[in-house]
């Protein structure tokens, strides 16, 4: 019998995989540089939203919502 964390796909840092698909995306008009927070944009929880189906396709087996709201600065 295999143990399903055998098989499952690891990320070793959610946080810079986020950053690395939302540049990918770049869902807003100015993009993403990076050293900004997306906190205080109002179409925040819809890029929230956006990002996390796109990284849930890569890798389904991972809860990306903490990665997704640090690196959207959504604490």
């Amino acid at each position: 019998m295999v143990c399903p964390s055998e098989t499952a796909p690891t990320v070793g840092d959610p946080p810079s995989v986020v950053r690395k698909m939302l540049e990918e995306l770049s869902p807003c008009d100015t993009g993403y540089l990076g050293m900004t927070s997306c906190g205080n944009c109002a179409t925040v929880r819809w890029c929230a939203d956006v990002l996390e189906r796109a990284l849930k396709q890569r890798v389904p087996s991972m809860d990306w919502r903490p990665a997704i709201r640090e690196v959207l600065g959504l604490w």
